[in-house]
């Protein structure tokens, strides 16, 4: 199944240092909340409804460029604007980061070329979330195709330290096809090991052998215009199985919301 963990490179020393700390800082903030009483969790809800805040519905917090942390200690949602500084480890999935009646424009810069994608909340909210909350954290920026299957797919997504296997959380599935003949050139999916087990690493789908995938991975987004950096991705998958012999990385992905009739 999709997330295999080798070919990492082109990670500097001074960024897993970061993601060492940032994943030290984590383990320190989750052993701090434990301190807290059960009446300190049912207050903040108390506030939180008071101040119509767990009302929220269709509108996530991610779209009034809430940044920071939340009353529960979880990082809040990065601004919109794409200025929240880099983030690469987290103790918690996001709260509700998008507005659900939007669709969301993608442009990913790669060393192999730019595309553009849609990302499609409605069909699969909790990935669309989870891959906005992450790209405008940059999460992705610098990190390799690391695992390249010729006409099938490219995925990336997978972070460079000791001891980190994903952004710190993992969250469930939604957006699953009915069948695998919508794995289609150009479909973007989040890569797993076992059913409601998604964190940072997603695919690209590149060719037909997409079609042969299991219809189990979350599928959220359709890659628009680039097409010949699809092709060039594929070009790039080695001879051995899974390893690319040319090496490409994602260098930023920018996420704007828009409504669907524009």
């Amino acid at each position: 199944m999709p997330k295999n963990k080798r070919g990492r490179t082109g990670i500097s020393k001074q960024e897993r240092q970061l993601r060492q700390k940032q994943g030290r800082q984590a383990t320190v903030e989750k052993k701090r909340r434990r301190g807290f009483g059960a009446a300190v969790a049912i207050g903040i809800v108390g506030i939180l409804a008071t101040f119509g805040i767990l009302g929220q519905s269709l509108r996530g917090e991610g779209e009034n460029d809430n940044n920071g942390t939340d009353p529960t200690g979880r990082v809040g949602c990065p601004r919109a604007d794409g200025s929240s500084p880099r983030r690469l480890v987290f103790d918690r999935a996001p709260g509700r980061c998008i507005d659900a009646t939007k669709i969301y424009d993608v442009v990913m810069k790669t060393t192999a070329g730019t595309m553009e994608a849609e990302l499609y909340p409605g069909r699969a909210f909790n990935a669309v979330n989870n891959f906005v909350f992450l790209a405008r954290y940059h999460f992705y920026d610098g990190l390799p195709f690391h695992r390249v299957l010729k006409d099938a797919f490219a995925q990336t997504g997978d972070p460079v330290a000791p001891g980190i296997t994903g952004p710190g959380y993992e969250f469930d599935d939604d957006g699953l096809p009915s069948s695998s003949t919508q794995y289609i050139k150009g479909a973007i999916l989040y890569a797993h090991e076992a059913a409601n087990k998604n964190g940072s690493q997603f695919l690209l789908i590149l060719g037909p052998g997409g079609l042969t995938l299991n219809p189990t991975f979350p599928l959220f987004g359709q890659v628009t215009k680039g097409m010949d950096v699809l092709d060039r991705l594929n070009r790039g998958a080695g001879e051995q199985v899974g390893t690319p012999s040319a090496r490409y990385n994602v260098i930023s992905i920018d996420v704007t919301a828009r409504d669907p009739d524009d």
